[in-house]
């Protein structure tokens, strides 16, 4: 029990003709969507209270939000800052309910190395004339 947190992104399907997934026969209807799992933190609580802030205007009620590139550059750059200068007031500790410590320490530091990484891969992917990627954050507790 505690804080998953879990950033999906999904492929939106402009023209599905021709797409195909092996081993899943739907019975013949087109393909929508793809959905990857982008990222996932556990007990990550200063980036939590962050999406719920930035995201999820301020509840913190466990559904799927739509989280915008730029909102992810936004937090990718603020850990990125607080990591080169250790300035940790724009991205404190959010305490909650199995939420993990509320310190700074070194899960801390390594939950802001993660969402370096997962906003970077998610940012990296690109839209096509195929498809075009959407975001959502979603947690758990």
């Amino acid at each position: 029990m505690g804080l998953d947190m879990y950033l999906t992104a999904s492929a939106n399907m402009l023209d599905s003709e021709g797409v195909e997934i092996e081993g899943l026969d739907a019975g013949g209807m087109e393909i929508a969507a793809v959905e990857y799992r982008a990222g996932y933190w556990r007990k990550a609580n200063a980036v939590h209270g962050w999406f719920v802030q930035h995201v999820q205007g301020g509840e913190d009620n466990c559904r799927p939000y739509e989280v915008e590139r730029k909102q992810l550059e936004q937090l990718r750059d603020l850990c990125a800052y607080i990591l080169k200068d250790k300035d940790t007031a724009g991205l404190p500790p959010t305490a909650g309910f199995f939420f993990g410590a509320a310190e700074i320490d070194d899960w801390y530091w390594e939950d802001l190395r993660l969402t370096v990484n997962i906003c970077n891969n998610a940012l990296g992917l690109a839209d096509s004339g195929r498809h075009y990627w959407t975001f959502n954050y979603q947690s758990s507790w």
